[in-house]
């Protein structure tokens, strides 16, 4: 959620369950429970354009192609490297995408391109299953 005005805290209604399930998390994270939670429409022009920018869509998009794009470079030579420095870069660098993931807006159409935001996401899970694969091997290296 970002700020649109003083005391007023926006995010798209895109996500699963509306309203209602957002309402029931803020709750649970500790939002006040007398915050009001609701949907906002027909903003004028100004505030439209306002919330819009509240949200860098352009830099999102790029970093979902950014961290793609070094997964699948990674990925590519993991299998070359001895396995304690493959565990270490799967390590660094998977941890780095699913950071990355958890804290993404997941906002909408036009904001971003949600094509990439999906194969990033793909590509973070197929690299978590090489990741986990390889720690495997190293763990039972050292057993």
């Amino acid at each position: 959620m970002r700020q649109l005005e003083e005391g007023l805290y926006v995010r798209p209604d895109n996500l699963a369950g509306g309203v209602a399930h957002t309402r029931e998390r803020l709750y649970g994270l500790g939002v006040e429970n007398s915050a009001p939670v609701f949907t906002v429409r027909d903003f004028d022009a100004g505030l439209e354009s306002k919330a819009r920018g509240l949200w860098n869509g352009k830099e999102l998009v790029k970093g979902y192609r950014e961290s793609r794009r070094l997964l699948e470079k990674s990925n590519a030579k993991l299998d070359t490297l001895p396995v304690e420095l493959a565990a270490k870069e799967a390590y660094l660098l998977g941890d780095q995408a699913i950071r990355q993931l958890v804290f993404d807006p997941f906002l909408p159409e036009p904001l971003v391109t949600v094509a990439d935001r999906v194969a990033f996401g793909s590509e973070v899970r197929r690299y978590d299953e090489v990741g986990r694969s390889i720690w495997q091997r190293f763990l039972a290296a050292r057993g």
